[in-house]
């Protein structure tokens, strides 16, 4: 068995692959350790003949996986963590890189305190100087009570990061069957929050370990895109996951307070960032999807005690109707505002 698998969805993305590749062989703890996981979305440049020819050079380390139709990042994630054998799991975005000593280092300390998820943190990169790591201050979470899993819902006490930042010990996502949403943007918001539920033993790095690439062509960036809009779609499966699994009976206030982050306050973020004209219409679905699922917000301690004052006046909103004109507003000031 190999320590680590890592998974790196791919999709015309030739120009950056073998950066990306040749940290991940870079790695100290030693190619012979490693199982690459290359998923080809479905890509019509040079990016498969890059993988198959990285496939050739380490047949027993590296596995390529074509797939005959585009089915975006969350099913290529998933497709790769079925074909995973390795004792722990990452995740490599195509045009990221890492620190050589990213996965000797967490994998050290997965071992040492017997963790479900080791983190680390990521430095926003634009490829062209020399990034400088920040001084190590890391910390181990070990969760027990049903108060300590709600607070660790609510508060995210070991961090924010992406999944490219994590790793997550393999029986820990297939026993408790964590993945990622499929076939929209914002796949892992999904996979974060039943992280957050599940995980009890975590070692949290601070050290920015992995490179975020700053690519102007990214999904995320991209201004004025309807598929921003899928975050929304994700939030909503987000609270339907968590009534399918039975976890609103035990956790259910800190799970209102994520939802409410996740799907009301960045969907708000995200109307004002990714767009030059906001949808009003996506505005008055968010107020009445808040409505209908946590209808009683006001008596939820976690939200009435710990959300800043302005994101409280941003709640307020959903027992009222602004008008698209009081919309457009609100957007200039979340666009103006420091968050």
């Amino acid at each position: 068995m190999k320590k680590i698998s890592v998974i790196i969805p791919c999709y015309n993305v030739e120009a950056y692959i073998e950066r990306c590749m040749d940290s991940v062989l870079a790695q100290t703890i030693g190619v012979e350790n490693i199982e690459m996981i290359l998923v080809d979305d479905a890509s019509t440049d040079g990016t498969l003949a890059h993988l198959l020819h990285y496939e050739s050079m380490y047949p027993e380390h590296t596995i390529v996986i074509p797939c005959k139709e585009n089915r975006r990042q969350g099913t290529a994630r998933n497709l790769g963590l079925s074909y995973a054998t390795g004792e722990f799991i990452a995740w490599v975005d195509a045009d990221d890189w890492l620190e050589p000593d990213m996965y000797m280092s967490m994998y050290q300390k997965a071992l040492e305190y017997g963790c479900d998820v080791v983190a680390c943190k990521a430095m926003r990169d634009d490829g062209t100087g020399q990034a400088v790591r920040h001084p190590e201050n890391n910390h181990f979470v070990e969760i027990h009570t049903d108060q300590e899993v709600s607070d660790n819902i609510a508060y995210r006490f070991w961090g924010t990061g992406e999944i490219v930042t994590r790793l997550c010990r393999r029986d820990f996502l297939l026993d408790n069957d964590i993945y990622f949403a499929e076939n929209v943007c914002y796949e892992d918001a999904l996979w974060q929050s039943l992280v957050y539920v599940y995980a009890r033993r975590i070692y949290v790095m601070d050290e920015e370990l992995y490179h975020y690439f700053l690519n102007p062509e990214s999904t995320v960036l991209k201004k004025n895109e309807q598929r921003h809009l899928e975050m929304l779609d994700v939030g909503v499966m987000i609270w339907r996951e968590y009534e399918a699994r039975g976890l609103l009976a035990g956790y259910k206030e800190a799970l209102e307070l994520d939802f409410i982050e996740i799907f009301y306050f960045t969907g708000l973020k995200m109307l004002a960032q990714r767009f030059d004209n906001p949808p009003y219409e996506a505005f008055c679905y968010m107020l009445e999807t808040v409505r209908e699922l946590v209808p009683d917000w006001e008596k939820n301690p976690y939200i009435t005690n710990n959300i800043i004052p302005f994101f409280q006046i941003l709640l307020a909103l959903t027992r009222k109707q602004p008008s698209e004109g009081e919309f457009l507003q609100i957007m200039d000031m979340m666009r103006e505002a420091d968050f």
